[in-house]
């Protein structure tokens, strides 16, 4: 017993020694280590028009997992520094995510991450874990702007708590010179936020307004996403309107309705109505409902049409 106890207080006090003090590898002592996780299950019901292939069976049953962490710190000279040094979903690592900022009086610099319209694009589809069916939508008129592989780029943001704008790069690799550049700004007004973004890369234009309207307990989001091709193949306009808000202290509604058009294609249509309600059970635990209602309706004939409705139940739960 008397040499457990002596083992046990050299391995505390050797343990103790070397976490005490920096080295070459540790972070600045004044770093906070942020760690979050989340797992949701969802299942997922639905009826459409659209032919069932492969043995659907008109369910979806799925379980996601994701772990995320970020590391802030204040360095001597009075800047700050912070890193997404993790972003694991279901054992993929989210490599869009990854990202180093350093702001100061000179604004903040992002390297990789989100882009810069993708930082000010909105988006009115608020009512969400929608399940399309057996085929995809086309367009769904509510889509933010977005690029892949934004772990290549670099964006720098500038303002203050009212006005707000910020500029950025996407590096499409050696192999493609489909780079992007994007812009986005935000106005803080009142009980109003008014946001635009554009991005553009060789092929594609894409542009994002709207605005954020905060009136009692409400939550009203109004939003058009629009993009194009360069050729001239299509040309999508997607206009939507969301309202989210809590029932009560531990119930709250959103719902939103979205329609889309083509200039391309005189025969294309799409509509989305949607309504989720989550009831927190407990801090970190909470459930979900969702019914949504779409119709997309194309140049073709019936074949190329979809009608359907899902229904989705989830519990989350986050640690």
């Amino acid at each position: 017993m008397k040499n457990l106890l002596l083992a046990t207080t050299f391995l505390v006090a050797i343990t103790t020694n070397g976490f005490a003090k920096e080295t070459l590898f540790s972070a600045p002592s004044r770093t906070d280590f942020t760690i979050s996780g989340k797992h949701e299950f969802n299942y997922q019901a639905w009826s459409d028009d659209a032919a069932n292939t492969g043995g659907a069976n008109d369910t979806k049953m799925t379980n996601t997992s994701t772990i995320m962490i970020k590391a802030k710190t204040k360095l001597d000279n009075g800047m700050t520094m912070g890193a997404t040094l993790l972003d694991l979903e279901n054992g993929e690592h989210d490599k869009d995510a990854i990202s180093l900022y350093i702001k100061g009086g000179f604004g903040k610099i992002v390297f990789g991450g989100n882009s810069a319209g993708d930082s000010y694009s909105i988006d009115g589809l608020v009512a969400g874990d929608s399940y399309f069916g057996t085929a995809d939508e086309e367009y769904a008129g509510g889509e933010e702007i977005g690029v892949s592989n934004e772990q290549n780029g670099i964006g720098w943001h500038w303002g203050n708590d009212t006005i707000s704008a910020g500029i950025g790069f996407v590096d499409a690799g050696t192999s493609s010179n489909d780079d992007t550049i994007s812009y986005g700004a935000e106005a803080k007004l009142g009980f109003a936020t008014i946001q635009g973004a554009y991005e553009t890369d060789d092929t594609e234009d894409t542009m994002s307004v709207g605005a954020v309207f905060k009136i009692a307990d409400a939550k009203i989001t109004v939003a058009q996403n629009s993009y194009k091709d360069d050729a001239g193949t299509y040309d999508y306009t997607g206009n939507s309107i969301g309202v989210e808000t809590d029932i009560s202290k531990n119930l709250s509604v959103a719902a939103h309705y979205g329609k889309a058009e083509d200039d391309k294609d005189a025969g294309f249509d799409f509509t989305q109505k949607a309504v989720t309600f989550t009831q927190t059970i407990a801090k970190g635990l909470e459930t979900h409902v969702t019914w949504t209602d779409y119709e997309e309706n194309q140049t073709g004939g019936a074949v190329n049409d979809e009608t359907g409705t899902s229904w989705n139940f989830g519990v989350t739960a986050k640690f």
